[in-house]
């Protein structure tokens, strides 16, 4: 159980932060700019759903997403989607293993994690994969 001054902090620093946003986000719009949050960054504990809310009620445009099982992919369009918010991106950097390993079967299942990632993007109507 939270403590009530522990609740009082967290309530203060999300209205300080959330207004600040709302004045970023009228600024972005002017000028063009969108800004994105990547998934892993909202709150674990909540539902998709809640989490694709969140993110739109605190200024955000868009959310970049890491790669996920294509049975998941539907589902979490659809909640993006009844949220109000886009998928742009999917996260892949090709770190683990890199590309360039000096092993070809981690080269090979590097490969597989970046087709992986590129049938995400595909599924959730993503712009890119980074």
């Amino acid at each position: 159980m939270m403590k009530r001054r522990d609740f009082l902090a967290r309530a203060a620093s999300a209205a300080a932060f959330g207004g600040g946003l709302a004045r970023n986000a009228a600024a972005a719009e002017e000028s063009g700019i969108k800004k994105a949050v990547i998934y892993g960054m909202l709150p674990s504990a909540l539902p998709p759903a809640e989490r694709f809310k969140l993110a739109r009620e605190c200024g955000f445009d868009g959310v970049e997403m890491p790669p996920v099982p294509e049975a998941e992919c539907g589902a979490l369009r659809s909640a993006a989607d009844g949220a109000g918010i886009r998928i742009h991106s999917v996260i892949y950097g090709g770190w683990s293993p890199p590309l360039t390993h000096p092993d070809p079967a981690q080269r090979e299942r590097s490969l597989k994690n970046a087709e992986a990632a590129l049938r995400s993007a595909k599924a959730f109507g993503a712009e890119a994969s980074s």
